[in-house]
């Protein structure tokens, strides 16, 4: 892999959840159950940081990586995967 590349995900892999800083730490560190509203706010997360770091030059998509760091892949079927 090209290290340009490999510098790339470094720096997404340490940005990842720059979002959450706009997550009250009372419910980030919240030992018990989230309520369904403290729930929705911390999956808001990933948009926030894409919010913040959209306007960001960068070599990387670093924005677009940050938004899309918990989406999942749906493959219907077995053989997409191969």
């Amino acid at each position: 892999m090209p290290k340009d590349k490999i510098d790339g995900i470094r720096m997404a892999g340490s940005i990842h959840d720059n979002g959450k800083i706009s997550i009250p730490a009372e419910i980030l560190s919240k030992p018990t159950k989230l309520t369904n509203n403290e729930f929705n706010l911390i999956k808001e997360h990933s948009h926030r940081g894409y919010e913040m770091l959209k306007n960001v030059e960068s070599p990387w998509p670093l924005a677009q990586i940050v938004y899309q760091h918990h989406e999942r892949i749906r493959l219907s079927k077995k053989s997409e995967m191969e």
